[in-house]
């Protein structure tokens, strides 16, 4: 029985062009703004913000980012701070913190996002990380609240490698956004493009201050790195075509190969179907893989000419 073609081409492609992750590293350092809502309190925030950056009960790791706070026991409603996190790679798809928030009675996911999160999460982006029911939550079970981030985008500025998840609010506009981070309305709405400022809720990113309140630049990109991801990419590629093909064969071996016999040249050569299909299944993903490397390599070569170029700027 002859393999169907259309299905083998249709699974190389799907693992050629699926491989390649979104992220492949995060960033040592990130912010969120924590809008104060009433009745909070700096305990409770660094309890839910719990991260490697920021340990529990670790005040300190909260107020060098916050100079306006002056008393740790007694923080203003109505204000945002920035709280610090690591912005990590998630599963290679985007980046992210999940942060473990411990449950009390009549917690849901909507009290969760907002207000113990200040909006800097949702229900529906809690439900893909927890195997609760919204209304259903048990007590003192730990519930998984992933918070995005940013860590820059060399394309739009190198100046700025420190950002801030900023949730927004009904009062909040393009302006009064850019004036917290001051910089240029311009620049945010890059950061953020096809975003409504105006629209009352969702996240935007935008670039923050260290401690010493200094913008940070954009750590450059080890070009081992860069090579590295690529060589896994298609080694990731080159696997998963291998094993599909050795499948074909085994599929094909179980189901009984016809045999034809090809005479060249006074000798007879016998060919089972399968030494066909694995030439053409090698042709096909071989030109695939290369075209790939090909594509990556000159993204390589113009970022490296980038960097050249910028170093005499």
């Amino acid at each position: 029985m002859v393999p169907k073609l259309g299905l083998g081409f249709f699974v190389l492609f799907l693992i050629c062009y699926t491989t390649d992750s979104q992220c492949s590293k995060g960033c040592d350092l990130a912010f969120a703004s924590y809008y104060v809502w009433p009745d909070s309190n700096l305990s409770f925030i660094v309890d839910v913000m719990e991260s490697e950056i920021m340990p529990k009960d670790d005040f300190d790791g909260l107020l060098i980012y916050n100079p306006q706070i002056s008393n740790k026991d007694s923080v203003q409603s109505g204000i945002r701070i920035k709280v610090p996190f690591p912005c990590d790679c998630i599963n290679g798809n985007f980046l992210g913190h999940v942060f473990e928030y411990t449950t009390i009675t009549g917690d849901t996911y909507t009290e969760i996002a907002n207000p113990y999160y200040a909006n800097l999460t949702t229900v529906s982006w809690l439900r893909p990380f927890n195997s609760y029911s919204e209304n259903l939550i048990p007590v003192n079970v730990p519930i998984n609240v992933t918070v995005n981030c940013s860590c820059g985008n060399s394309a739009i500025s190198k100046d700025y490698g420190l950002f801030v998840t900023y949730p927004l609010r009904p009062e909040d506009t393009l302006e009064s956004v850019a004036a917290a981070a001051n910089v240029s309305t311009d620049l945010v709405q890059r950061y953020n493009e096809g975003i409504n400022f105006s629209q009352g809720s969702g996240l935007v990113y935008i670039p923050g201050t260290d401690q010493h309140n200094s913008y940070r630049p954009l750590k450059r990109s080890s070009g081992w790195g860069n090579c590295w991801h690529i060589c896994c990419s298609s080694s990731w590629s080159a696997l998963s075509g291998t094993l599909w093909v050795f499948w074909i064969l085994q599929k094909e071996e179980g189901e009984g190969g016809s045999i034809a016999v090809i005479t060249f040249s006074g000798s007879i050569w016998s060919w089972g179907n399968r030494y066909i299909y694995i030439c053409f299944y090698a042709f096909f993903f071989s030109s695939t893989l290369c075209i790939y490397i090909l594509i990556n390599l000159e993204k390589y070569f113009m970022y490296l000419l980038f960097q050249l170029d910028s170093s005499y700027v």
